[in-house]
């Protein structure tokens, strides 16, 4: 097997990884305060870019990678919008 396609598969693997430990803590704790909304807009839109790639290469890893991605960037991007001021 190509070296290069175990590389590529822990960063796919990383990739969809990335977001999860900080959606589950401000999941329990329901504080987003210390996060900046523009991490969640700039991981979304590159998510969303990804996503159109792989989508043309036909790419169903980094698909999925991108998609797990895409969910955890709105999940703290909607937590962030509904937080109220001064909390």
């Amino acid at each position: 097997m190509d070296p290069w396609i175990i590389v590529g598969a822990f960063g796919v693997i990383f990739t969809s990884l990335q977001l999860i430990p900080q959606v589950i803590k401000s999941l329990k704790t329901k504080k987003v305060r210390d996060i900046s909304i523009g991490l969640s807009i700039i991981v979304g839109l590159s998510a969303i870019s990804w996503l159109a790639y792989a989508i043309h290469l036909k790419d169903l890893p980094l698909a999925i990678a991108n998609i797990i991605n895409l969910i955890g960037a709105s999940i703290l991007f909607t937590l962030k919008i509904r937080e109220k001021p001064g909390k």
